[in-house]
């Protein structure tokens, strides 16, 4: 699995030039800014995050992770699983 970090100013595109780069790519996209997750604790992240894991994508985009209130643990939970 790959990680990489995006960092620019806001609404600058980032998130469009990512999935212009990932178009056809074994990619999976979770959009944090996305008002369905806002309301998910820690486990269900993780078991979302568990299951992108599984389905064996190559190349996990965490999109807006600064969103939740507990970024460093969906990037600590993320990176020892891989």
């Amino acid at each position: 699995m790959h990680f990489q970090r995006k960092s620019g100013a806001r609404r600058s595109g980032k998130t469009v030039f990512s999935h212009l780069l990932l178009r056809g790519k074994d990619a999976a996209f979770v959009n944090f800014d996305d008002e369905r997750l806002a309301f998910l604790g820690k486990e269900a992240l993780n078991d979302i995050l568990n299951l992108i894991i599984r389905r064996g994508k190559s190349i996990v985009e965490l999109i807006q992770v600064t969103m939740v209130s507990y970024p460093e643990i969906i990037l600590q939970s993320v990176s020892v699983r891989v």
